[in-house]
């Protein structure tokens, strides 16, 4: 089997290996190493890209065991080859992950909520979560007490430990959840309260997730979805959202704490003008129609104006 090196080492961006096998499949090629750092697609955490021996990682898999990896150029089998990991891919998942782990924990010890999957997509995160209630949305004042428990956790900087234990120390941990394998379990521990088996990537301290945020809690398949953003992922959201304020703040000519004020205004305003609008509408409609009808029966004209109109004047 591959030797997994980001088990040992996640911050591991560069490493050499030995081809064992290269099979051509399409346009590309499967090729299998002694040792590799490529993170395989699991546990609802993507692959990683980057290059290997000059060639192209369009994707990396598990098979019986090995790490998999779908390169864009043929590799000799008995080659040492180099492969270098797209850092910014792999951090930005360490974040996802770690964030996922952070919620889910904050889910169980608050709302009891049981987290029954991840997905780390290419803009938002999402997990799955089963509530002892059944029901499949959160309140503002529940999601800020998410947030803040995670986020006081990255303030406070509180490490985060990857390792397997012996089975008689795995028995005596008290995890979030049982694991599913019975052999080779990979414990992560986050802080004091937070330890589940997970053979993910993550960073070495909650601290590197730079600040969470859940920006939706609603159902799906039945059960509760919440989307979140950590690290650079939220940090890009904040400037978005903050430069999208302060642009409609501008038009109002106010700050931001004026520009609810300003919408709920303007909004006021829209709604008496469509009704003293749809007043004159009506009054023409009157007119039009009356005008018609001094011509006698049957009535045949052309009348200008829109489906509606010719409707309403009918």
């Amino acid at each position: 089997m591959t030797e997994r090196l980001y088990y040992d080492n996640a911050y591991l961006r560069g490493f050499d290996a030995r081809v064992t096998r290269c099979e051509q499949a399409g346009d590309y090629w499967r090729v299998w190493l002694d040792r590799s750092a490529f993170y395989p697609t699991s546990g609802g955490q993507p692959f990683d890209t980057g290059t290997l021996g000059g060639a192209r990682v369009t994707d990396v898999e598990v098979e019986a065991g090995d790490v998999v990896h779908t390169v864009d150029a043929p590799l000799d089998p008995g080659a040492c080859v180099h492969g270098e990991i797209d850092w910014a891919r792999r951090f930005d998942h360490m974040q996802q992950h770690a964030a996922d782990h952070m919620i889910a924990s904050a889910l169980n010890r608050h709302l009891r909520g049981w987290t029954i999957g991840l997905h780390i997509g290419t803009e938002i995160s999402t997990i799955d979560v089963d509530m002892p209630d059944g029901r499949t949305a959160l309140t503002k004042e529940e999601i800020e007490l998410l947030e803040d428990d995670v986020n006081q956790r990255v303030q406070r900087d509180v490490p985060i430990r990857c390792w397997f234990p012996a089975p008689d120390e795995l028995e005596g941990l008290p995890l979030r959840k049982p694991p599913t394998v019975k052999e080779h379990v990979r414990i992560v521990a986050i802080g004091e309260d937070e330890m589940v088996a997970c053979g993910g990537t993550h960073p070495s301290s909650a601290g590197q997730l730079g600040l969470v945020k859940i920006i939706s809690a609603a159902p799906a398949r039945g059960k509760l979805r919440v989307g979140f953003l950590a690290g650079a992922r939220a940090y890009r959201d904040y400037r978005a959202a903050y430069d999208t304020a302060h642009q409609a703040a501008q038009l109002f000519s106010t700050g931001l704490d004026g520009l609810v004020e300003g919408i709920e205004g303007l909004r006021a305003q829209v709604h008496e003008l469509t009704g003293e609008l749809t007043a004159l509408r009506k009054a023409g409609w009157d007119a039009q129609a009356r005008a018609l009808l001094a011509h006698g029966s049957p009535v045949c004209a052309e009348v200008p104006g829109d489906a509606k109109d010719i409707r309403e004047i009918a």
